[in-house]
């Protein structure tokens, strides 16, 4: 998919300290970040690559209801739905709903 720095929701991941850092191939960071002094934790199960790859999704975006919709009616984000602006959306920042305006509108 194109711009798998975006999410499902909109967000752009590139802001995101634990997207950053693991494109990096920063554990230390990512550990401080997470306040993980685990010793067994790595890039895999700390990092996240975006909730569009195949690859890792950080464990607190692994079970988000709006990237498990997105990717369930196989749509690029919310912008894109027939529902959208759903109950989902509720905690989406103001910045990020406005970026789904836009693609909704055709504009992005």
């Amino acid at each position: 998919m194109e711009n798998n720095h975006f999410a499902y929701c909109g967000y752009d991941c590139a802001k995101c300290p634990v997207y950053k850092e693991t494109k990096n191939n920063n554990l230390g960071q990512l550990k401080k970040i997470l306040f993980n002094n685990d010793s067994n934790a790595s890039l895999e199960t700390l990092g996240c690559y975006g909730c569009k790859t195949d690859k890792s999704v950080n464990f607190m975006c692994v079970n988000c209801q709006i990237r498990q919709c997105a990717k369930n009616k196989n749509i690029e984000n919310c912008g894109l739905c027939d529902q959208f602006p759903c109950e989902k959306l509720i905690y989406i920042s103001k910045e990020t709903m406005e970026y789904l305006k836009e693609i909704k509108k055709g504009k992005k």
